[in-house]
């Protein structure tokens, strides 16, 4: 699959250690941008020992009147789910790996322990929101192939 690519290099303050960086990159597909953001590093060792099991969180929406991006109430409450996922995101429930928003698709991708742990604390975050529209995904992955994929193919043109 062929990309262009664009990135943006967070974390530019000369204090900020290679390991906080992340990296917002612009893809193009099927004609329409896709923005993939996630930090610049693997995790240590045992943290991707820890974590074999990929989550991919799928949110399709409708974006044919905005190039493919959510609408601003999509987007809202895009914004409302995420900040829950971003409460299990830690060294004891999931790792997040990367998120992807563009060609009426937004992804939510982690790594975790595996399927009930990460289907426990999915639902004790959400359980006060409203009922998304997503489809939740498990793979095997105790390698982290999805993840060191997208790294690389990120920084292979940077």
């Amino acid at each position: 699959m062929k990309h262009i690519l664009l990135f943006i290099l967070l974390g530019v303050i000369s204090s900020v250690s290679a390991e906080d960086k992340g990296i917002i990159g612009k893809i193009t597909e099927q004609g329409k941008p896709v923005i993939y953001s996630f930090e610049n590093y693997l995790p240590e060792a045992n943290t991707i020992e820890d974590f074999p099991t990929l989550v991919v969180i799928k949110w399709e929406y409708d974006g044919s009147k905005n190039n493919g991006m959510p609408t601003k109430a999509a987007q809202e409450l895009i914004y409302k789910l995420e900040d829950a996922l971003n409460s299990i995101s830690d060294d004891e429930g999931s790792f997040r790996a990367y998120a992807r928003t563009g060609n009426n698709l937004r992804e939510f991708v982690y790594y975790t322990i595996d399927q009930p742990a990460f289907l426990h604390l999915f639902n004790q975050a959400v359980v006060n929101h409203p009922r998304y529209p997503i489809e939740i995904t498990f793979y095997q992955d105790p390698n982290w192939t999805d993840y060191k994929k997208l790294m690389a193919d990120f920084n292979k043109d940077s």
